[in-house]
């Protein structure tokens, strides 16, 4: 709870991707009983990136490009593979790889050092498969 000042309540919330603000909003209104709404959302975060990151929407095309962050930089939290040449070019033409693992999870792919893509782990096939691909010469 960040303000409280009838009728309007502040609240600062971390959640995870999937999270619908708009519904906890909602049901927190049928709990008290009053209904309940979003009149502003700003999200301040998404994974290490911050809004205080973020360039005012005036900026021009060059001021954006200087300010471009890293592609791998969305994928940081997840657990790194490095494929081999061979598992890279599969993974670009859409292939699963064999892969054995604990449970099911996304992770970050990387090709010689560099961010290739996305992969989702199936644990019931034995499988990463790739899920979001950047262009990769290889």
């Amino acid at each position: 709870l960040q303000r409280y000042e009838w009728p309007t309540l502040d609240v600062l919330i971390r959640c995870s991707k999937g999270t619908y603000i708009r519904s906890i909003a909602r049901d927190l209104g049928q709990s008290l009983g009053c209904g309940g709404y979003v009149q502003a959302l700003r999200r301040t975060r998404i994974g290490s990136v911050n809004a205080e990151q973020a360039i005012p929407w005036q900026s021009t095309a060059e001021e954006a490009q200087a300010a471009l962050l890293p592609l791998s930089l969305a994928a940081a939290h997840l657990a790194r593979f490095e494929a081999s040449e061979e598992e890279a070019r599969r993974l670009q033409q859409g292939q699963a790889l064999p892969f054995e693992a604990a449970r099911d999870h996304e992770v970050s792919l990387w090709h010689n050092e560099r961010f290739i893509g996305i992969g989702s782990v199936d644990t019931a096939r034995n499988r990463l498969k790739p899920t979001k691909m950047v262009t990769l010469d290889v």
